[in-house]
């Protein structure tokens, strides 16, 4: 498409939206107007092509695309100006979620923790005040675990898989691992992980959101204004199909950025976005039982929720952690169900994935599947009374999902201890 020119200034664009708002802006805005096009007037008396109002590169490439950078885009006024498109996207029928109804130009303080209730906040407290003191024998501590409290220290012994998460700080480096080998892995075109189911990635609804998200992240890392309205404008195009993929774009911006500069976006988007989930008690689906192959799609909705909500609980422990901050979401953590295993998850048709589905039922009867509480009753060295099947669950679940959940758990258990449980 040949470049589209001002006729006020002769300078060129790409599209004719943001040639759009130009032309308004020199309408509008007569004195700016020959401010913004000095550099265009410089270029044309030389004998050149009007030039970029910056000199960052136009494009961005990763992996497996590229976003356009558009130079002349201003940052809105404040975040919440944001409204999802009315398009095609809503009627999505993979999307479980409705259009939320919190966009609006309200101040929210991202530091405030986002229980979606005072109930669910005092059953977490009354949670954490019941657990029990440090055990300090073997025969109080029949898995083996050993903690030290000062300075947040906590030590595990042989029987979790993955040690190298034996302090606070190398649980914190081991859930950044984990997700940033799944977000490259995504940016690259491979195959679904944890997160994305794959019937989803083989029906041609590859999440390229994603992709794009990930370009967005790298480009975050050089943070300018016109870095910011890129991102504004991704959330903002992309706000249905994040509602399932909150979580992966807060983790990549936290995984390729960092800082007090970052806290806008990161913080205060996707959360805000999350709040609305967990208003709704959306976090806790109860699993299905004596399913059907018919039962299969609604499953694959229910069960990705599920497994963001533990991957965003994960994310939010390491952000406030290396901040000296509490977790915002360690409210809903202890009833939640825990995703299921992955020959579950990886079924490849309706059918065997019925099949699959019952026999994981009868695995986990007469209790039903394992939630977050009693893997975090695991940790405090109370969960006799299904440390089988909690033993279970980590070996199926493997390292990635796995890690993961025992970072949320130790992050509940250190609530416990700082509360003073």
């Amino acid at each position: 498409m040949d470049p589209l020119a001002c006729s006020s200034c002769g300078r060129t664009y790409s599209s004719v939206s943001v040639l759009g708002r130009h032309r308004l802006r020199c309408r509008s805005r007569p004195r700016s107007r020959k401010k913004a096009c000095a550099e265009c007037s410089r270029s044309k008396k030389e004998g050149g092509s009007p030039a970029p109002s910056s000199s960052r590169p136009s494009m961005v490439s990763l992996g497996a695309g590229q976003i356009p950078l558009a130079p002349s885009l201003t940052p809105p006024d404040t975040f919440w100006t944001l409204a999802p498109d009315k398009g095609p996207d809503l009627t999505d029928s993979l999307n479980p979620f409705s259009v939320p109804s919190w966009v609006s130009n309200e101040a929210w303080d991202w530091q405030t923790p986002l229980y979606a209730s005072d109930e669910g906040q005092g059953r977490v407290q009354s949670f954490t005040s019941n657990v029990a003191p440090e055990p300090t024998s073997a025969t109080n501590n029949p898995q083996g675990i050993t903690q030290s409290l000062a300075g947040n220290s906590f030590q595990y012994s042989s029987i979790y898989p993955f040690e190298k998460s034996a302090t606070a700080e190398q649980g914190l480096d081991l859930v950044d691992q984990v997700l940033k080998s799944y977000v490259d892995g995504v940016a690259l075109g491979l195959r679904p992980g944890p997160f994305i189911h794959h019937r989803n990635w083989d029906h041609d609804r590859r999440p390229l959101v994603l992709v794009e998200a990930t370009a967005v992240a790298h480009l975050y890392a050089m943070v300018t204004p016109q870095s910011d309205a890129v991102l504004l404008r991704s959330i903002n195009t992309q706000l249905v199909s994040l509602q399932r993929n909150a979580v992966l774009l807060y983790s990549m911006m936290r995984i390729y950025r960092s800082g007090p500069t970052a806290s806008e976006c990161i913080d205060r988007v996707p959360l805000r976005l999350m709040q609305h989930v967990l208003s709704k008690n959306m976090h806790y689906i109860p699993p299905y039982t004596n399913v059907t192959s018919s039962d299969w799609e609604l499953w694959i909705q229910t069960e990705t929720l599920r497994r963001c909500f533990l991957t965003l609980h994960a994310l939010d422990h390491v952000t406030h952690a290396r901040q000296s901050l509490p977790g915002a979401l360690c409210a809903m953590f202890p009833d939640s169900p825990l995703p299921c295993p992955p020959d579950v998850w990886e079924a490849p048709t309706a059918e065997e994935w019925a099949v699959r589905h019952r026999a994981w039922e009868e695995r986990c009867a007469p209790d039903g599947p394992v939630r977050a509480g009693e893997v975090l009753n695991w940790v405090w060295g109370q969960g006799a009374g299904r440390g089988e099947q909690v033993r279970r669950w980590f070996k199926e679940a493997g390292e990635g999902m796995g890690g993961v959940v025992w970072e949320c758990a130790r992050a509940q258990a250190r609530v416990g201890v700082e509360g003073g449980g």
